[in-house]
């Protein structure tokens, strides 16, 4: 078994591309950032978000609680499906501060280990290749231009928000996200950076197919292939 990590700020096509890479080579995918999106709305719907901040409660004692499935596409919190409501601008809004909590942190690295303990599974992130998996064969970290990630972003939204507005938030989550204290998001040293800027979804999946069958050419044999 083995894993294959993919990190990078937001909108550099982590989810897109390593869903492609999951179809083709019949991997587990697991998208840990949703997992976090998952956290943050059971607070805001729990209307614990505000108390937590200002220190009055204990998440040691909630957390076990929190029962969240990743199924293909969906994301399950507490068997509902949230695979919607994860992504909307409120979520959108607190997530980098609930991520930033150690012990949150920790819950869910403890998760994504164990989902990907038995089986061949490609993870995205943003501290995958440096903390969940640092011993991780294969490395990836996706950039892009903040202009472009910012369009990505907005388009996936729904075009709900103005423009410069995304691009505001997510430049402000990329600061936030790269400068926090626990596990911030920075290029594990092994990885192999791709620019997607200005490239296309398949020349991204080929360039790190080519890389995974490099790396995990003989592997690869034993899997059926898409």
């Amino acid at each position: 078994m083995f894993v294959i990590a993919i990190d990078g700020p937001s909108g550099s096509g982590k989810s897109t591309i390593a869903k492609e890479i999951a179809k083709k080579f019949n991997f587990t995918y697991i998208n840990t950032g949703s997992m976090y999106r998952a956290i943050t709305l059971f607070l805001i719907e729990q209307n614990l978000l505000l108390p937590l901040k200002e220190g009055k409660i204990e998440l040691q004692y909630i957390l076990p609680s929190i029962d969240i499935e990743l199924k293909e596409d969906f994301v399950y919190l507490n068997k509902e499906d949230v695979s919607q409501k994860i992504r909307s601008p409120e979520v959108t809004k607190e997530v980098s501060f609930v991520s930033s909590i150690p012990i949150v942190r920790k819950f869910l690295v403890q998760k994504q280990r164990e989902m990907a303990a038995k089986t061949n599974a490609i993870l995205e992130g943003r501290d995958i290749g440096t903390n969940v998996f640092p011993d991780a064969k294969l490395k990836i970290f996706l950039t892009a231009q903040s202009e472009q990630r910012a369009l990505r972003r907005w388009i996936q939204e729904g075009k709900i928000t103005d423009l410069q507005t995304v691009q505001s938030d997510l430049e402000k989550r990329d600061e936030y996200d790269s400068k926090r204290v626990e596990n911030p998001l920075v290029k594990a040293q092994d990885a192999i950076e791709i620019d997607t800027t200005c490239l296309t979804i398949e020349e991204v999946v080929e360039q790190i197919s080519r890389l995974i069958y490099i790396r995990f050419g003989d592997t690869l044999n034993n899997i059926s292939l898409n």
